[in-house]
């Protein structure tokens, strides 16, 4: 079964990191979490196996918003978006690489977009924010 507690703890230590343009991280399993922020655009990239890429984007209240994330199709990639207070607002965990949440911001402000990939290579990944 997956894990969401340790994408819960460590988005709440992201929220610490919210104003950096890029940061990087350590969780408890040695591994790397890269920090960025993402505009209203496009972006490509890439999580490596077992790991978590995480941005920041910052939203308008009331104005809906929409993230999609188009993997390579190697592996199972699964996008959760939190709140500032590190709730799950909205959440794409099937089985597939290809995840679509939207939400309606209560509040303006940031929120944290946890790309995790479930597989044993890495994923080469676009992501969109609207």
């Amino acid at each position: 079964m997956k894990n969401i507690f340790t994408i819960l703890t460590a988005t709440a230590l992201l929220f610490t990191a919210q104003n950096a343009e890029a940061a990087t991280t350590a969780d408890d399993n040695n591994t790397e979490t890269r920090i960025e922020s993402v505009e209203h655009d496009s972006d490509t990239d890439r999580v490596e196996a077992g790991k978590i890429t995480y941005y920041t984007y910052h939203a308008r209240a009331l104005k809906p918003a929409k993230v999609v994330v188009i993997g390579d199709g190697d592996t199972d990639l699964d996008v959760y978006i939190f709140d500032s207070d590190a709730n799950v607002i909205a959440e794409d965990s099937d089985e597939l690489d290809v995840c679509v949440c939207e939400w309606i911001p209560k509040h303006s402000g940031d929120y944290i977009i946890a790309i995790k990939n479930w597989g044993n290579v890495y994923n080469e990944f676009t992501i969109t924010v609207e």
